[in-house]
């Protein structure tokens, strides 16, 4: 009886893991990132353990927008939070653009925060996410958020800078 019961709960866990690692692969832009003047790639290999791991480009309007990011903690819950952060970070653009605005990158992750912080507050009180967001227009990049360092390329000098992620995190 014990057995058939661990044997269960075993075959759940593993179910929700399935769950969890198809929302984070959907999370992926279909035919990789495309902005129109940039070369970008995306590649995701899921570990055992999925996390709420997340990277999305699209172009609202003629304007590139690139977002990173990772929610703490693993499983079904970061892969949901993930994909709360994605419709919301894609419904505050469009709204937006309608209303003529081309929001400043720390404008969107505010705008993010408020649609998402009480559902992490949900899900777990300490569930929080780094998030960088990326503005890409005429050949110019704004950032805002708290993720990774950015390093940039330069080919004409064949140099590469970083530059430091300062911000908040979204959730807290």
């Amino acid at each position: 009886q014990h057995r058939a019961a661990a044997r269960q709960h075993l075959a759940a866990l593993w179910g929700e893991r399935d769950l969890a690692r198809s929302i984070q692969k959907a999370l992926l832009p279909r035919d990789g990132p495309q902005i129109p003047g940039y070369d970008t790639a995306a590649r995701m290999h899921t570990a055992p353990i999925v996390g709420g791991d997340y990277v999305d480009a699209f172009e609202v309007n003629g304007t590139g927008w690139l977002f990173v990011g990772d929610v703490s903690g693993r499983d079904l819950p970061a892969a949901l939070l993930a994909a709360m952060v994605q419709t919301s970070a894609r419904s505050v653009l469009w709204a937006l653009e309608l209303q003529g605005i081309q929001p400043r990158p720390s404008l969107v992750i505010e705008a993010i925060n408020a649609a998402v912080r009480a559902n992490f507050q949900v899900v777990d009180a300490g569930q929080y996410m780094t998030l960088t967001a990326l503005r890409l227009r005429g050949g110019r990049v704004m950032h805002a958020g708290l993720h990774q360092d950015l390093l940039v390329h330069r080919a004409a000098t064949d140099t590469l800078d970083r530059f430091e992620s300062e911000g908040l995190w979204v959730g807290v």
